[in-house]
């Protein structure tokens, strides 16, 4: 090959590369996003493999419970949909295929990528910039620890919002911070009670609790996250992702996915 010809066959390629990236971008930016009944849905750390794996579950009105949540810190939840064929009833996500991150009205699921790490004896669910020099931040937690599935308390500012396209609600999941457009809120439902009684509690806490009860929380709280070392530094503690689970647990959890 000569040249010249390579000369244009290194144009060609860059602008076939440009015109994807161009595609690609114009095509979140038409997304839009729609209000949800926080009531009606949920995110979890499933134990799966060797760590946690980010599960959103969303009930369906007036269909068979999800799931249901017992204790106060941390929610252990039961997931009811793996007892039943949930069609129908529930909707679930189990990788960014059908959750992201959206931040005043932007998707930005292509910066962002979800994770659950483990800090101070508590999981926390954090939002990583692809670029490992930026710092990351921390949307929830679950305000304990333990081997079960385990409920993630969204920090204040943050809330889950619906895909939408044209007014059309889709299936796509985001975890949101900024007000979403009013043109896109949409009238909630009635929630969806997922509560079962304690054994060890006498408050049990509510289903439609999305922040954490933790006060003063920044809403774009970061931490030092390094990827893809295991090990995450920051100013007070360590960070490390988790790598302890039940087998049991585990075995029961692999029907999620």
């Amino acid at each position: 090959m000569n040249i010249s010809a390579l000369i244009k066959l290194t144009i060609f390629t860059n602008l076939i590369a440009a015109n994807l990236f161009s595609f690609s971008a114009a095509k979140a930016s038409t997304f839009e996003e729609q209000e949800m009944n926080q009531e009606q849905i949920i995110a979890v750390a499933a134990p799966y493999r060797h760590g946690y794996n980010l599960v959103v579950i969303e009930q369906l009105p007036g269909k068979d419970r999800c799931w249901a949540e017992q204790g106060i810190a941390p929610v252990s939840v039961d997931a009811l949909l793996m007892n039943f064929d949930f069609s129908g009833h529930c909707r679930r996500a189990t990788d960014s295929n059908g959750y992201s991150v959206r931040i005043g009205g932007e998707e930005r699921g292509s910066d962002y990528l979800l994770k659950i790490v483990e800090q101070d004896n508590e999981l926390i669910l954090v939002a990583t910039q692809r670029d490992p020099n930026q710092r990351p931040l921390i949307i929830g937690r679950t305000n304990g620890r333990q081997a079960d599935i385990t409920k993630i308390f969204l920090n204040p500012g943050w809330r889950f919002t619906k895909r939408s396209y044209q007014g059309k609600e889709l299936s796509h999941f985001y975890f949101s911070e900024g007000a979403a457009p009013l043109a896109n809120t949409t009238q909630q439902s009635q929630p969806v009670s997922n509560k079962i009684a304690s054994p060890s509690a006498s408050v049990v806490q509510p289903t439609g609790q999305t922040s954490a009860p933790t006060s003063g929380i920044n809403v774009m709280t970061t931490i030092n996250l390094t990827l893809p070392q295991e090990n995450v530094q920051t100013p007070s503690s360590s960070v490390v992702i988790n790598n302890s689970s039940n087998n049991s647990t585990a075995q029961e959890v692999n029907q999620l996915f």
